[in-house]
């Protein structure tokens, strides 16, 4: 390499640690061998807070840093260091393996899984029930089959309501005290298959149904999706309908009509005297503070056209939050 070329790249050389350095010198704050979010805020004040904002400075771009990591840092300020989060996820598995979520359930049919008519087969299950203090007595009710009782823990099912003008039960409640009484909500609450008949009693465990006092004909075309006990009190019952929310006082002689419109699920809140009951409708949910006497609508939920209650988390003897299944193009 000649004289003169090295001449240049020197010159060059030199150029470039000149620039370099009056950088470093104007950005001291963002220098700082620190790894404290404090420290480096307070150097980026004093550096800035007697001069005019520029662009291109990186004002900006320590402003964009400093909100991402305001809320990231400990409480003395301390950046976390690098591939923390891969060390805590590493050490999740760890202390993880074998939980409940790497187990396969232990799951095996119970029945009804058989019958000699039809298509020989049993179609849908709507709802399934337990007698509250004999583990055996078990209740299933099928969309299209009738009310279904075992009473040896799933092995043999028999079908008792064979006879009834409408052949599905979409919802079952138990007397918690006297298990001999049950009630069932007749017709396909789901598919609308066949329709209701309206609420059935039984006073022997289920082997026969009279009417109660919410009785209709098939020719109406109405459904009952949920009928719920009050566990405080077992003679007041809340049905959630194509025809609005039904209640009755004393035991299914008389019901009334306490809200008008088409429901699809019913749930009270537990541990509360039961004062607290929820319904949901095809796009809306709504709530009762009184027992289910009056109701309100409390969420609207636009472009879904069913809302089914999925469940309730309860912290401290509180129903804190409710859990929603929608079905809807938007929803």
């Amino acid at each position: 390499m000649d004289f003169l070329n090295k001449l240049k790249i020197t010159i060059f050389i030199t150029i470039l640690i000149v620039i370099c350095s009056e950088t470093v010198s104007s950005q001291q704050w963002g220098n700082m061998e620190s790894n404290n979010f404090f420290e480096l805020q307070q150097q980026f004040e004093e550096y800035w807070k007697d001069k005019t904002i520029e662009k291109g400075k990186g004002w900006k771009q320590f402003k964009r840093w400093e909100w991402y990591w305001k809320n990231r840092v400990d409480a003395k300020g301390d950046l976390p260091p690098s591939g923390m989060v891969q060390a805590e996820m590493e050490a999740y598995q760890r202390n993880h393996r074998g939980s409940k979520r790497s187990i396969q359930a232990n799951w095996q049919s119970e029945g009804p899984d058989y019958t000699t008519g039809g298509y020989a087969g049993i179609g849908r299950m709507a709802s399934v029930a337990f007698h509250p203090s004999n583990t055996n007595i078990i209740y299933a009710g099928a969309a299209g089959g009738g009310l279904w009782v075992s009473t040896n823990g799933g092995n043999y099912w028999q079908v008792t309501t064979d006879n009834l003008a409408s052949m599905g039960v979409s919802s079952i409640a138990i007397h918690p005290t006297n298990p001999n009484i049950l009630y069932i909500a007749t017709g396909d609450g789901d598919a609308g298959d066949n329709y209701s008949v309206g609420v059935l009693k039984s006073t022997n465990g289920g082997l026969t149904f009279s009417t109660t006092g919410l009785n209709w004909a098939t020719s109406n075309g109405r459904l009952i999706r949920r009928v719920l006990m009050d566990p405080d009190n077992p003679d007041i019952l809340v049905a959630a309908t194509s025809n609005g929310i039904y209640r009755t006082t004393n035991a299914g002689t008389n019901w009334t009509q306490v809200q008008t419109g088409n429901f699809y699920d019913l749930e009270f809140k537990p541990s509360l005297a039961a004062n607290i009951w929820y319904a949901a409708a095809g796009s809306a949910v709504w709530k009762s503070s009184d027992d289910g006497v009056t109701w309100a609508s409390m969420q609207t939920i636009s472009g879904s056209n069913r809302i089914s209650i999925v469940g309730c988390v309860q912290i401290y003897d509180f129903c804190n939050f409710w859990f929603f299944y929608i079905n809807g193009h938007n929803a």
